[in-house]
């Protein structure tokens, strides 16, 4: 599995909180097949967590250095807190795509849906960038009305899926949700969003794995957990095929 969305990053926003915890998290995700981790620490403009990318480099090489033995590699990215400014903090350094690539992570609040996303996702595409849109499930809008995430798809947007959402982790409508996302091929990457050690996320993979390839197929399965994901590193484009209520069927590149 490739993860793009942790928060492992220590003592730099609500994950972990000491570089032991962030070993210990790393090593947890090895021991259960994972290859390589995007950590994305939150970037909220107006609170604590506006750590810029020097900031956050220095934090990821001292990771890097006390890891070495083990054979898992670490990117750099960030969950953006939606913002009209997100442009403006990619050019001046602050936040980060994933990995220098055309790839942001971002989040939105988990109960309003601010009125200038479908204008950001246009700007975003037109200035080169790809949006993925974290954890879509979670989102109260979302909960009320799964086809929403279609127009963003349409503009130019991906969707992330936390691993958590599919055992009841953020609640039943949540679970609910994602599966109905899953049903239509909405949803490109399925990741953690782990934040401390004592989650079990890691641990549950090869079952979830199982679950997924027997409702979704082994070739979308392994989409979600690794083609996509390993797409996104590398910079390539990640083809969704959305198949809306009716059977109809879009294709975008993103």
């Amino acid at each position: 599995m490739i993860d793009i969305h942790s928060h492992i990053l220590f003592m730099i926003d609500d994950g972990s909180k000491s570089l032991e915890e962030s070993i210990n998290i790393i090593k947890k995700a090895y021991e259960n097949g994972v290859t390589d981790i995007v950590v994305t620490p939150h970037y909220i403009e107006g609170s604590k967590y506006i750590a810029d990318n020097e900031v956050k480099k220095k934090i990821l090489n001292n990771i890097k250095k006390n890891i070495k033995d083990i054979d898992i590699n670490l990117y750099l990215g960030n969950e953006v807190m939606i913002t009209p400014d997100m442009l403006k903090l990619i050019e001046e350094d602050k936040i980060s795509v994933i990995n220098d690539t055309k790839y942001i992570l971002f989040e939105l609040p988990m109960n309003d849906s601010p009125n200038y996303l479908e204008d950001l996702i246009f700007k975003l595409k037109s200035a080169g960038y790809t949006p993925i849109i974290a954890h879509p499930e979670r989102y109260m809008m979302i909960k009320e009305d799964y086809t929403k995430v279609f127009k963003w798809i349409e503009l130019g947007a991906l969707l992330q899926s936390n691993l958590g959402s599919l055992y009841g982790r953020y609640g039943n409508e949540s679970k609910k949700t994602v599966n109905k996302l899953l049903s239509c091929h909405a949803i490109s990457f399925l990741s953690s969003d782990i934040h401390h050690d004592v989650q079990t996320v890691y641990n549950r993979i090869a079952e979830l794995k199982k679950e997924l390839e027997k409702k979704y197929g082994i070739t979308y399965t392994n989409e979600l957990l690794h083609d996509n994901a390993y797409k996104v590193l590398n910079n390539e484009d990640v083809l969704v095929e959305v198949t809306k209520p009716k059977k109809s069927i879009f294709f975008w590149k993103k």
